[in-house]
């Protein structure tokens, strides 16, 4: 089987091999800019007892494939696990049955994995002198996709095996997927006064800036820093915060006991909330739990204390 997969006909073959499992990164026209600006290059497929493959959507070099065929075939598989299920969902139906690997590769190594840092020289050139082309992997070498997603399968293959997380893969990556889509309608003028984005064409369009949720980080609370711009902290002092007008009516912000999770804008509609209220109910009743052992701990180490003082024989 070819390390391309080009025409519909080997896709077919292709199927042949796999449809139990399989790791898939979908390979957009540039990595730095939102996922809502950006468009499908190729895939990476590696069936978890073969080899990895491209299979080319939108590229320079290769004949390429229908997307919908591509999601017709990864449709069939069991489980697609992905790196990153939050980026995926803006590309992929809700018909594929997906995973997120990430939250076992940080739940057993307690860091991240950041797929950059395989990059290969070619990526490094391309991103450093064209960093602005929303099509700048369309451009770099089919087979330099290649070479870089085998050597990041090698090093996480290891996690596919875990059962998957379904909480974290429906309704927590699904809510802050919704949130980042809708965007935060600006002021030009005054956003522009107080904030200096890397590059506006990554997460800016029609006076609307969209944010970009990590839910990959240690302490299991997201963080919102998106192309020079920390949207969980914005400055209160200096007016920067007038930037940000909403696009209907009111700005809503919830701050959860024990879990902060600021929202800068939230259309107020029962679909949208109800998975807040979901996350937060069941995060409250962590909190709880976590709180009732941990009092009991202490409750049972003051006893213990207390009885080696006592003298339970007297003369």
């Amino acid at each position: 089987m070819h390390a391309i997969i080009e025409t519909k006909l080997q896709l077919d073959k292709l199927q042949e091999y796999c449809t139990d499992s399989c790791f898939v990164q979908l390979i957009c026209g540039n990595d730095n800019f939102h996922p809502k600006f950006t468009n499908v290059v190729a895939l990476y497929y590696q069936c978890l007892n073969s080899k990895g493959h491209i299979i080319p959507i939108n590229h320079s070099e290769t004949f390429n494939l229908n997307w919908s065929d591509v999601l017709d075939f990864l449709s069939k598989h069991k489980i697609v696990y992905l790196l990153d299920k939050k980026f995926h969902d803006y590309f992929f139906p809700e018909t594929i049955k997906s995973t997120d690997i990430q939250f076992q590769i940080l739940n057993q190594t307690n860091k991240q994995f950041k797929s950059d840092e395989c990059n290969t020289p070619v990526h490094v050139h391309f991103y450093r002198e064209h960093y602005f082309r929303n099509n700048i992997n369309a451009i770099i070498p089919v087979v330099k996709h290649l070479e870089k997603w085998n050597r990041i399968f090698e090093k996480i293959k290891q996690y596919l095996n875990f059962r998957p997380l379904t909480w974290f893969d429906n309704e927590y990556t699904t809510t802050f997927k919704r949130i980042e889509q809708e965007g935060i309608k600006i002021t030009p003028s005054k956003f522009n006064h107080h904030f200096e984005p890397t590059f506006e064409e990554y997460s800016i369009s029609k006076n609307k800036i969209h944010s970009l949720y990590n839910l990959y980080n240690l302490t299991t609370r997201p963080s919102n820093t998106f192309n020079n711009i920390n949207f969980a902290a914005l400055p209160k002092e200096n007016g920067a915060r007038s930037s940000f007008i909403p696009t209907n009516d009111y700005f809503i912000e919830f701050d959860f006991t024990a879990y902060i999770l600021v929202l800068s804008l939230v259309f107020v509609t029962l679909n949208l909330l109800m998975p807040l209220i979901q996350i937060w109910r069941k995060y409250s009743a962590y909190q709880r739990l976590k709180r009732k052992k941990l009092h009991l701990k202490i409750s049972m180490e003051a006893l213990e204390k207390n009885l080696k003082k006592k003298r339970f024989l007297k003369k």
